[in-house]
């Protein structure tokens, strides 16, 4: 502790100096010694508090497609969507369109000292910000993965940050047995899925008008639906046997907002998911939330979605070997 490192210092440098010197410094005097035990025991209590209230802080994340990366680093938006998301932990977002890494890490630095960034091929890239270190996983814009795949390791939860193919179900299945696969090593971990999965929920409920616009529409009944019927196997196939389980909550839609008029997102819809294993789930505090308020309605086409977990059973579950060697 501080206090003993100065009474320790003390002690070695009393016999180097004069004894007028030792005197005048008070090295001699029982009060001095006192003082350094109690500076010695304010420090550890000081230390003791800090640790108290950094483990009843939760983890915050947060997904956020952000419309075709807002224009760049420059763009007013992005600047506003930068103070939003500052509170946050750790932060992932889809269609960094106009980013790279470098521009990435400069630009989020000063509230999130770690990124990884995945350039795909479409030009929609993904990337993610923690405020602690970040393991690398998987990083790849290979087939089948229309976007691509980003994996990491953050406050001991693997996350994997996906955008699913925005055109047909029928591909949105194969990404997701793929990122099955991709994640099978670590179901001993928390995992958590987050992204645009670009798919509807068996859990939501949707009216026969807001079903009849989008099957009316032949890009819309492409994307969503199977012969005449809503396809959930890209959502079902990650929640069968509880593999994963959907961290939202239903009828929480995630688009449209006001400042985009997109015609495939012609009625609200739930798009954005936060699937987790049980691992995830059991250390998770709450039901992941779409942010919909006045701020986040006027920066993208669609609403970010939240997740809160318990820092001590994350703690409690690295303690067991699980997590990555960072602080929490």
């Amino acid at each position: 502790g501080h206090g003993c490192a100065i009474e320790q210092e003390l002690k070695e440098h009393h016999t180097l100096l004069p004894s007028s010197k030792r005197v005048c410094m008070g090295l001699e005097c029982p009060e001095m010694l006192t003082t350094c035990r109690y500076l010695h025991a304010f420090f550890f209590l000081l230390c003791h508090l800090s640790e108290q209230m950094i483990a009843a802080t939760p983890v915050k994340a947060l997904f956020w497609n952000v419309f075709e990366g807002l224009g760049g680093r420059t763009d007013p938006r992005m600047k506003e969507l930068k103070r939003i998301v500052s509170d946050f932990h750790v932060v992932t977002l889809s269609e960094l369109n106009h980013w790279d890494a470098n521009a990435l890490h400069e630009f989020f630095r000063e509230d999130f000292p770690f990124s990884i960034f995945l350039e795909t091929k479409t030009g929609y890239h993904l990337g993610a910000l923690s405020k602690a270190p970040i393991i690398e996983k998987v990083v790849s814009s290979d087939k089948p993965m229309h976007h691509g795949i980003l994996v990491f390791e953050t406050y001991s939860i693997i996350f994997c940050l996906i955008h699913l193919d925005p055109h047909s179900s029928e591909k949105r299945v194969s990404e997701v047995k793929h990122i099955s696969n991709t994640l099978s090593p670590y179901m001993d971990k928390p995992v958590l899925i987050l992204g645009d999965f670009n798919t509807l929920s068996p859990t939501d409920n949707y009216t026969e008008d807001s079903l009849k616009t989008l099957y009316d529409n032949r890009q819309t009944r492409k994307k969503f639906f199977r012969s005449s019927q809503i396809d959930y196997r890209p959502f079902t196939h990650l929640t069968v046997s509880d593999t994963y389980f959907d961290l939202g909550k239903a009828n929480d839609f995630s688009v449209p907002t006001p400042v985009n008029a997109d015609f495939m997102h012609a009625t609200k819809l739930r798009l954005d998911y936060i699937m987790g294993n049980e691992h995830a789930r059991r250390a998770s505090l709450s039901a992941a939330a779409v942010l919909n308020n006045e701020e986040t309605s006027v920066l993208s086409d669609h609403f970010p979605i939240t997740i809160t977990f318990d820092r001590s059973v994350l703690a409690s579950w690295k303690s067991q070997g699980g997590g990555a060697k960072e602080d929490l």
